[in-house]
């Protein structure tokens, strides 16, 4: 049954425990999105599998070899000197690079949007799409480290949430300063 937590290894030998098999066949289609607490949570069960001694695979753990430093030897059963902050660090800067393409296509909608709502008016199929890109990056940002971009991201989503003719002239200023606030990560 798809969505049940399994916690024994005797289902399946290379499902990893307490992880519910739906999400361990997404991490390897690696189709998986990561937040803070599933990037420690994964790097656990690496762990845990490593120290055990039996070499990763990169079939059962696709996102392993991000985590692990270039001298790692998957025929050595030694665990090499990395901490977990730099092992969290090494997986969040690989997942923006691997995402930046779609960033900025999210801020480039989000800046037709406020071309489109510097009249004030707003038609409701642009409006609805970048309260969704607007959503996204609220939730997205932080977990990279851009506290302003998740604070202004926010701002954009209440305004396109039901936006008065007022509110969708500030959307133009507001796309600005967002792209400002991630120009160091762009």
């Amino acid at each position: 049954m798809v969505g049940r937590k399994i916690f024994d290894r005797d289902q399946r030998e290379h499902q990893p425990k307490g992880y519910t098999s739906h999400e361990v066949t997404a991490a390897r289609a690696g189709r998986q999105r990561c937040s803070a607490s599933r990037i420690v949570q994964y790097l656990r069960v690496i762990n845990q599998h490593w120290l055990s001694g039996a070499a990763l695979s990169a079939v059962d753990y696709p996102h392993a070899l991000l985590v692990l430093p270039p001298s790692y030897d998957p025929t050595r059963q030694s665990l090499p000197e990395m901490n977990k902050s730099d092992q969290i660090d090494t997986v969040l800067a690989s997942l923006w690079k691997k995402n930046l393409p779609t960033l900025r296509e999210r801020l480039d909608l989000l800046d037709r949007t406020a071309s489109l709502a510097a009249s004030g008016t707003l038609p409701e199929a642009p409006r609805l799409e970048a309260y969704s890109i607007a959503h996204k990056l609220t939730g997205s940002l932080g977990m990279f480290g851009y506290q302003q971009g998740t604070d202004i991201a926010r701002k954009i989503e209440h305004i396109l949430k039901a936006p008065t003719p007022k509110q969708l002239t500030t959307l133009t200023t507001l796309a600005k300063d967002l792209r400002s606030s991630l120009a160091a990560g762009l």
